[in-house]
């Protein structure tokens, strides 16, 4: 969808992104950024959207990746805003944003945010986003003040490593349609797709694996973020839900969620285990599945022998032994080696992470085709039997594959609307979908904390994992330090103490707080729009209290290793401060004591806390109990085709509680292994 903008609703955008993060004097700065030279100094406190020619373009990409209904608004919004007479209703004001005082337009945007209609506090949150990614990208040195090195991580370690790359079936160039005869068809290449296909491949099956993304290569790697997210990321990392409460991030990208894992691996909770076996899934609780984890675990080359831990990740065990809260390292699919690089989210490629070298490559190796940029239409079918797919390759050629069995491996976002559009009927599908929630609690220290050789999540604390008794509640642990994600969920007090927050950058060590969801939504298949899921989710109450709990109990691990400065993600909670040395600080200090019991009385609520998922689940479910209850059985198969196979993370009964890696690849060897049973079986029938 076309992004152009007339000069004056530039101007619109630009004087409200100035109110967001305005320039401040340079001597607010200085004692922020002692190890910054004066140049970098003077970029990073007095640098504006008006002498940045790079952000009009940021913007123009941002809003070119998101949905054309999320743009569309966003065009419509700033149009109204640059008409005196339409936008006066809004703004209460005769003059245009662009004539306002930097006092008038904050004074605007705090009216957005404490608004009581939630739609103009979703206003706020959008345009609060989108000047922080706009901007702060806008210019090499504005992030070099920051500190933050993207480009340049770890590009010496890995110059003289190989680089595998899966190979890819190329579409005849003489024929309008490619027929294609396979014993299975696998549609996604993630976790469970390459899980999937390297069992069936091992077992001499045909195996065809079809991927609607593409390839990521060496020249992809080391180049921004934001750019690298336009590729791997579903709608370029852009997704939400439809009431635009929550941010999406799924991975689209040969490997799928596999590539683009921080590598954190942890086993499904026992207490899940049983939850699934009452909900119709009685394998769950048993040897078969314990067996199945083991062997993807060994698979992965899973270990705690990974060298140091970053400072956030040692903060919390250090801070958890301390109180007393139950604390862990985590797992990591890494082997020997030291999982640190910004790569980690993009498609890491270089054999040292397990989630896709050892299932998806591995496969390819023992007979399975791969084609990339291959969107599925439908499966067909007819009277409950599944005959093979029709799908289109980027090129525009036409793919029909013959097969007798259907897998889908989409994920919880695109399995239940190719079911739709594929003609299936359950009501069940889409219904129960589970997001795992995320905000962030921050701590300002002293020392440098973000460091690009850092461990991303490798330790885990569950002081409040079970606030119900059902075992719904937050968990703590360190979030990636990647720019955009590390000041997604801050505080907007107002402009200026934004902006000295952000060029703390170096110095924050961000608490990631994610919830076993209790509440659910749903994934709704649009005729209108077929290939794109609409996504119906608003965080419940509880979900929002678990998130203030975790971030509350962050905020005490923060404070007794020695954060000067702590801001939660609400901007009604204000900054506590202290100067008083680690080693002197307890949890009944006054003054903290004093902060802590407002934040208490503080409700979280959506748009005025910044929330996210990476964590989609439980769309399709499985059970035993048959398809009022539920569209899958407890083998993974489509109870109106059962020929066709749902095996990724749509079919968990409820939401894992813990990063679900190490859960849904497991979940695909045991459903890979009834799969197999049941080709046999027709093997054997065939020969009599």
């Amino acid at each position: 969808m076309s992004v152009d903008f007339s000069e004056n609703q530039w101007r619109t955008i630009e004087a409200l992104s100035d109110a967001y993060i305005p320039a401040i004097e340079l001597l607010q700065v200085d004692s922020l950024l002692q190890d910054v030279t004066p140049e970098l100094r003077s970029v990073v406190a007095q640098k504006t959207t008006r002498d940045n020619r790079g952000f009009r373009q940021n913007v123009s990409t941002a809003l070119s990746q998101a949905s054309e209904s999320n743009t569309r608004l966003f065009k419509l919004v700033i149009a109204i805003l640059s008409r005196r007479t339409l936008a006066v209703p809004i703004t209460h004001s005769f003059k245009l944003l662009s004539e306002m005082s930097i006092d008038e337009r904050t004074h605007f945007i705090m009216s957005l945010r404490d608004a009581k209609i939630a739609p103009l506090r979703s206003l706020y949150r959008a345009l609060l986003d989108l000047s922080m990614i706009a901007f702060f990208y806008s210019d090499e040195k504005l992030l070099e003040g920051l500190g933050y090195k993207f480009d340049r991580a770890n590009a010496a370690r890995f110059a003289e490593q190989p680089f595998w790359e899966v190979p890819i079936e190329a579409a005849p160039k003489d024929q309008s349609t490619w027929r294609i005869e396979t014993d299975v068809v696998v549609i996604g290449s993630g976790s469970t797709g390459g899980v999937i296909a390297n069992r069936l491949a091992k077992e001499g099956f045909r195996v065809l694996i079809l991927e609607k993304g593409d390839q990521i290569r060496p020249s992809d790697l080391g180049k921004s973020d934001l750019v690298t997210d336009s590729r791997i990321y579903e709608l370029s990392n852009k997704m939400m839900s439809t009431d635009k409460s929550i941010n999406i991030v799924a991975g689209s990208t040969v490997g799928g969620g596999a590539a683009i894992n921080w590598s954190c691996s942890l086993r499904l909770p026992f207490a899940v285990r049983r939850q699934w076996a009452a909900d119709g899934v009685p394998w769950a609780t048993s040897t078969l599945f314990d067996d199945a984890q083991d062997y993807v675990w060994k698979k992965m080359g899973t270990t705690y022998d990974y060298g140091e831990h970053s400072f956030t990740n040692q903060l919390i065990l250090d801070g958890s032994k301390k109180l007393g809260y139950p604390a862990a390292p985590t797992g990591q699919n890494t082997g020997a080696h030291i999982p640190n690089t910004v790569f980690q989210g993009y498609g890491y490629r270089y054999g040292e992470k397990g989630g896709v070298v050892n299932w998806l490559y591995e496969a390819v190796q023992n007979g399975a085709k791969v084609i990339d940029r291959c969107q599925v239409v439908r499966i067909r079918h007819n009277r409950g039997k599944a005959s093979g797919v029709e799908a289109v390759v980027n090129d525009g050629t036409k793919l029909v594959v013959n097969a007798k069995r259907v897998v889908s491996c989409c994920g919880s976002l695109q399995t239940p609307i190719l079911l739709k559009r594929s003609g299936f009927k359950n009501k069940k599908i889409g219904d129960g979908l589970k997001l795992h929630p995320v905000t962030c609690v921050y701590g300002d220290f002293d020392e440098v904390v973000n460091k690009e050789s850092d461990t991303i999540m490798t330790s885990v604390c569950v002081e409040d994992d079970n606030l119900d008794g059902e075992f719904h509640g937050p968990r703590i642990e360190a979030i990636h330090h990647l720019l955009p994600l590390t000041l997604k969920f801050l505080p907007w007090y107002n402009g200026e103490s934004y902006r000295k927050i952000c060029a703390r950058y170096k110095h924050l060590s961000a608490l990631l707080i994610l919830t076993r969801d209790k509440g659910a939504g749903k994934v709704i298949y649009n005729k209108n729009d077929p290939m794109t899921p609409t996504i119906e989710y608003t965080p419940s109450k509880f979900d929002l209290d678990a998130l203030r709990k975790g971030a509350l109990t962050g905020a005490n691990l923060l404070y007794i290793q020695g954060a000067r400065r702590i801001y939660m993600p609400h901007y009604s909670i204000p900054m506590f401060e202290s100067d008083k040395p680690a080693s002197e600080r307890r949890l009944a200090d006054a003054d903290y004591q004093a902060w802590y019991a407002n934040a208490e009385t503080v409700d979280f609520e959506i748009f005025k806390v910044g929330t996210g998922s990476a964590h989609q689940m439980a769309s399709c479910r499985m059970s035993n109990k048959g398809p009022q209850f539920a569209p899958v059985d407890e083998r993974g198969r489509l109870y109106e085709c059962p020929n066709v196979h749902v095996v990724d993370t749509s079919v968990f009964p409820s939401a894992s509680g813990v990063n679900p890696m190490i859960s849904c690849m497991s979940v695909a060897q045991v459903l890979g292994g009834f799969l197999v049973e049941e080709l046999r079986k027709e093997e054997n029938r065939a020969r009599l």
